[in-house]
């Protein structure tokens, strides 16, 4: 299973710090955009730094199609849309299937997402309601990995959401190909530190 850090920033500085403190812990790099009815608003991209050495990954929590495109011209290996979009998911999501990923909160059931679940190459479980980061892990959500499996068995099945290292194991055991963590990196005294019990863990 691999490990992937998250930033959630409100502000510039905050961007940089967060940044500052994942750097070097993974080639991959996973940055939440929140807006529209999902949380506070966070950081606009074109003002911070952005890392383009790193495989960016961007999870897109808005619900208005002109700025989810927006977020296009950014250099990217993917982009992670929240299902809860719905319809307007036809007019975004276009043929290049390793582009797109889809994103379910923990209310959403994994059958909301059958018309486009073989559009995408991930299909990204929350453990917590999306919008803000160091909410606490819900745990009956893992049961969805099996889920996605029964449906699309080569898809990537990430989770997001409350994971530490007191609880990573479990969503090892649960069959996750990939985690995203933010919170127990970005607010560790010492994030390298932390990211290795956490790899020690799975």
């Amino acid at each position: 299973m691999k490990i992937i850090p998250t930033i959630l920033a409100y502000t510039e500085d905050e961007f940089a710090q967060q940044l500052n403190l994942v750097s070097d812990l993974s080639p991959e790099l996973q940055i939440d955009i929140v807006s529209n009815g999902f949380g506070t608003p966070t950081v606009n991209l074109n003002k911070v730094d952005l890392p383009y050495e790193k495989d960016i990954i961007l999870h897109i929590m808005a619900k208005n199609n002109d700025e989810i495109m927006y977020y296009e011209n950014f250099s990217h290996r993917r982009i992670i849309l929240q299902a809860e979009v719905g319809d307007k998911l036809n007019e975004i999501i276009d043929d290049n299937k390793e582009k797109w990923g889809l994103a379910i909160s923990p209310e959403t059931p994994v059958e909301s997402v059958l018309p486009y679940i073989n559009k995408v190459s991930e299909l990204l479980i929350l453990t917590v309601e999306p919008g803000r980061q160091g909410r606490q892990f819900q745990e009956n959500n893992l049961f969805k990995i099996d889920d996605v499996r029964r449906i699309n068995y080569h898809i990537t099945v990430s989770v997001d959401g409350g994971i530490n290292e007191k609880n990573i194991a479990k969503v090892a055991r649960a069959g996750a190909d990939v985690v995203y963590i933010g919170s127990a990196l970005t607010t560790s005294k010492n994030p390298r530190q932390t990211y290795d019990n956490l790899c020690k863990a799975i």
